[in-house]
């Protein structure tokens, strides 16, 4: 039984133990395990947030799972993906920056000339 014909009974919404505690007909996990959906997350193979105290993903990320995992195993995917949206999150949540502030970014993320005084 695949997971999308379950898909009517798993909310949208859930937690990795929820979802570890799907399992098929003949008692394997229909997703994987709790542990395997977090090293999934870790290898950026699974979209979850952290939050409440616990990881949140959604039915349409877990039955997108086999499909990443497969390309994933043909070395398709992008490794620089991760840190793509890792940086694209960290931004959203940021709030907009006044002048004064990218003016200083902008000065602690320049070059420093070798040899120079240190602050």
């Amino acid at each position: 039984m695949s997971a999308t014909a379950l898909s009517p009974t798993i909310p949208e919404e859930l937690s990795l133990s929820q979802a570890a505690s799907y399992r098929t007909p003949d008692g394997r996990y229909l997703f994987g395990s709790w542990k395997t959906l977090r090293r999934d997350i870790d290898r950026d193979l699974l979209d979850a947030e952290f939050r409440d105290g616990e990881w949140k993903t959604t039915r349409s990320a877990l039955e997108a799972l086999p499909e990443k995992k497969a390309a994933a195993k043909r070395g398709l995917d992008d490794p620089y993906a991760a840190v793509r949206r890792h940086i694209d999150r960290a931004l959203a949540a940021t709030p907009p920056l006044s002048e004064a502030k990218r003016a200083e970014l902008a000065t602690l993320l320049s070059p420093r000339k070798e040899g120079g005084a240190s602050d």
